[in-house]
């Protein structure tokens, strides 16, 4: 079979996995099996992402021996803004899909992450692609071949690119995948670790350390990306500004990082403060994952914060019957069946009239 036939029958097959019905992990592991068979390479990662701020908030990982050693230097190096930052070209620029070989000529020792982080571990030419869509970019997926390997070429850029709204959709479904209904109580008081220049952890509050004993094995990276994008850009305020994430436990509740610089006796420290995500912080973030329109994501905020049917008519200059179709087509995509589960689903926390389906008033 030839080259082109492969990456076509790769293109409708990893387009069609936005339709099945395995787990959001499955999918993501067929998607990258899809990739390596089309494409070829050896490492990847499939980090998912915060699309508010690119902080990465969980991962799918095979990366090579050693390469994590390096992940704090990487990231410092990659938040400076002083060299190739592939997973934010991906995010926003034109195309979804770039190569580090492609954009230094070849010359892959130009780029200071490739020299320092990725060729000592034996890591040849990368590409990220931006999983990214009209809601904005959910992660990516960065392949990375060995030393020996060909660069990736731009017919692989291109198939990346096509598939790039597919791997998005995937992406957001791993923001909703875990336990369909978040606990309406959070697990712990707010907690406080404290990080030095060297991104370590040298202390912590019990109840910060409650908190990470929920979180996933790569939050600490999460963590550390925060941190960077803090020392590398000190006085640039709109960097300091995106130092947070939401980021969800193991137990399906939504947590919010924000860092910030101490001053006095710890000056150059960093403290990244977690404590529960208010509903009003991870409403729009879910109501995208669930790729909600704008009009579906007004009409829940709405329903939110107390209006009933008449009421969200009202406010919306829309028929008590066009509320109910919107209410049916979202009940739909979030796949609950009545108001308070949608809002459990979308906010973390109860509703009135819980028990209400779309066609109640």
């Amino acid at each position: 079979m030839g080259k082109d036939r492969v990456r076509e029958r790769c293109r409708e097959r990893v387009t069609r996995l936005a339709d099945s019905s395995a787990s959001a992990d499955e999918l993501r592991f067929e998607a990258i099996a899809e990739l390596q068979r089309a494409i070829g390479f050896e490492y990847w990662c499939w980090p998912l992402a915060d699309p508010e701020t690119l902080i990465v908030a969980g991962a799918l990982d095979h990366n090579p021996p050693g390469l994590l050693a390096a992940l704090s230097r990487k990231l410092a190096i990659e938040e400076s803004g002083e060299d190739i930052h592939t997973k934010r070209l991906a995010a926003r620029g034109a195309r979804a899909a770039v190569a580090r070989g492609a954009v230094t000529g070849g010359d892959l020792p130009r780029s200071a992450v490739w020299d320092q982080c990725l060729r000592p571990h034996g890591v040849g030419d990368d590409i990220a692609a931006a999983c990214r869509d009209a809601h904005g970019c959910w992660g990516w997926v960065i392949a990375q071949g060995a030393s020996d390997d060909r660069p990736f070429s731009d017919q692989d850029a291109e198939l990346l690119d096509d598939v790039s709204v597919t791997l998005a959709a995937l992406s957001r479904s791993a923001f909703v995948a875990a336990p369909k209904y978040a606990a309406t109580t959070d697990p712990s008081p707010p907690g406080v670790v404290i990080l030095d220049q060297q991104l370590t952890q040298t202390s912590w509050t019990p109840s910060a350390r409650a908190w990470l004993d929920q979180m996933a094995p790569n939050v600490p990276a999460s963590m550390k990306m925060i941190t960077s994008r803090l020392i590398a850009n000190p006085h640039d305020q709109r960097r300091r500004a995106s130092a947070h994430a939401r980021i969800r436990t193991t137990g399906g509740v939504w947590a919010m990082f924000d860092a910030a610089f101490l001053e006095g006796h710890g000056s150059g420290q960093i403290a990244i403060t977690i404590r529960g995500a208010t509903p009003d912080e991870v409403l729009d973030l879910l109501c995208h994952a669930h790729d909600l329109t704008r009009r579906e994501t007004e009409l829940v905020r709405q329903l939110v914060n107390g209006l009933n049917t008449q009421q969200i008519a009202e406010r919306l200059y829309i028929t008590p019957y066009t509320v109910k179709d919107h209410l049916k087509a979202i009940f739909k995509k979030v796949g609950v069946s009545t108001r308070g589960e949608l809002v459990s689903q979308l906010t973390g926390r109860p509703a009135s009239g819980e028990h209400e389906t779309a066609s109640a008033a």
